[in-house]
């Protein structure tokens, strides 16, 4: 009997958990640009820690940017994803949805040659 009870409140706790919405997102937008980096202007990122490289999935914000050191960013553009981590500030984003990533995130959305795209989805991952 106490087997049974206790089965029967674990699986509907079980349920319970797999049921409940998560909260997969905030801080989102669909107007978002990226640019890239690479080489010396990785060097000495903003946020700390040691140098990226180009293989690194990582970005760099503008200073108004409502994104800060250390979060996770996913970035979406014609069903093309690339999550990246905050790890500089980027003199040159002029605006707060504008990320600078590195060329390995770049290509995940699109080709190098592009050097700009506009329009992308972006959401703060919790």
């Amino acid at each position: 009997m106490r087997a049974t009870l206790f089965l029967t409140i674990l699986l509907a706790l079980v349920s319970i958990a797999f049921a409940a919405p998560t909260k997969l997102e905030t801080r989102s937008g669909n107007n978002g640009r990226v640019t890239y980096y690479s080489g010396y202007m990785m060097d000495e990122p903003a946020c700390g820690g040691s140098t990226p490289n180009d293989e690194d999935l990582v970005a760099a914000v503008s200073t108004d940017s409502p994104f800060k050191c250390g979060d996770s960013i996913t970035l979406m553009r014609d069903g093309n994803k690339a999550t990246v981590k905050i790890v500089d500030y980027c003199d040159s984003c002029t605006f707060g949805e504008w990320f600078d990533l590195s060329k390995s995130a770049f290509k995940k959305l699109g080709s190098l040659e592009l050097g700009v795209m506009n329009d992308i989805i972006y959401w703060k991952n919790d």
